[in-house]
């Protein structure tokens, strides 16, 4: 019969038909709209947020960041920052109190490799002969634990996935 209720922030067209006639009524529902509503993000990382207001009175006002938990995760115009593991919810509020949220999860920042280690710190191989290494990364959770072998010699030793082969 008409009556209209905004069910999230967005603009539709209402059409009304009777006949062959038809009636039409732009329709802008308030709200701002984030373009995601949940965000992982490591400690010490960042990301913006991307968002999208409705209403022209909104494009006018000024729109407060705030975060649930600020010993998790800070906001500043859309942009996070991570400072901890948790998860918070980061809420855009403008003057008029239409808002939009997002969760946004922190997870551990990446370790870095400490050390690299070998099963062996000499090898002995008879020209055609081929001996193994095996490469020990520390911390055991470190990220990016990817070896790279390389000899300083290819003449005498070549090496691939820790296979030294004598030359």
């Amino acid at each position: 019969n008409g009556l209209l209720t905004g069910v999230s922030a967005g603009q539709t067209e209402i059409t009304a038909t009777a006949g062959s006639n038809v009636g039409t009524c732009a329709v802008t529902v308030l709200g701002i709209i984030l373009k995601e509503t949940s965000v992982t993000i490591r400690e010490r990382g960042n990301h913006t947020l991307q968002y999208e207001v409705f209403g022209s009175s909104l494009q006018k006002q000024r729109i407060e960041w705030t975060s649930s938990d600020s010993n998790v995760v800070t906001v500043n115009n859309g942009y996070l920052y991570g400072i901890k593991e948790g998860t918070a919810t980061i809420t855009a509020v403008a003057d008029n109190g239409v808002s939009g949220s997002c969760t946004v999860t922190v997870t551990a920042a990446p370790v870095a490799v400490s050390s690299v280690t070998l099963n062996q710190t000499t090898m002995t191989l008879d020209v055609g002969k081929t001996g193994t290494l095996t490469a020990t990364v520390q911390p055991a959770d470190a990220v990016n634990k990817n070896i790279t072998w390389t000899s300083s010699n290819t003449a005498v030793a070549t090496v691939w996935s820790g296979t030294v082969t004598a030359v």
